[in-house]
């Protein structure tokens, strides 16, 4: 299993996605291969150390450079021609394109309600549209958000999570 979180950079969403790596690698037999994430970001310095030291060899650290959202999204949209992981969990709001048996974590509300119409909220709304494929498992943290990414993307595969492990 591949997670990918170079994205996360959030106070929110890096103690989320931090405790999720926890319990990740907390079993016995961790079924982690490979954990992606962005050099001296919330979520790398959120990190436990324990975890870190101890599974250091599985977690790859980017440089800052490609959680710049614009490089982000160009690595998302082409990543398909050269990568093809069997399963992989976004933790970052954005899938990758054409990649199947994914499942996306996704924390910002902002993609699925469109009350923000700022430019910037529009342009990143139309790229996750292209991204998010009918295959793709999304994980919310709400029955609301799950009830918007119906309505706003005719997304059906859906799971809502509550934050009883944080």
């Amino acid at each position: 299993m591949i997670i990918w979180a170079v994205g996360t950079n959030g106070e929110g969403s890096s103690h989320v996605v931090s405790a999720l790596l926890d319990c990740f690698f907390a079993s016995d037999e961790p079924v982690v291969h490979r954990v992606f994430i962005t050099r001296n970001s919330l979520l790398d310095k959120k990190l436990p150390t324990s975890v870190f030291s101890k599974y250091s060899a599985n977690i790859v650290a980017f440089p800052a450079i490609l959680s710049i959202p614009i490089v982000h999204l160009v690595i998302k949209m082409l990543c398909f021609l050269i990568w093809k992981p069997t399963k992989l969990i976004v933790l970052d709001d954005f899938p990758f394109y054409r990649i199947p048996n994914q499942t996306l974590l996704l924390h910002q509300p902002n993609l699925v309600y469109l009350y923000d119409r700022r430019l910037l909220w529009k342009v990143r709304r139309y790229f996750f549209s292209i991204l998010l494929s009918p295959r793709t498992h999304v994980v919310v943290q709400a029955e609301h958000m799950r009830l918007k990414l119906l309505e706003s993307y005719s997304h059906t595969h859906t799971t809502v999570i509550r934050h009883s492990f944080v």
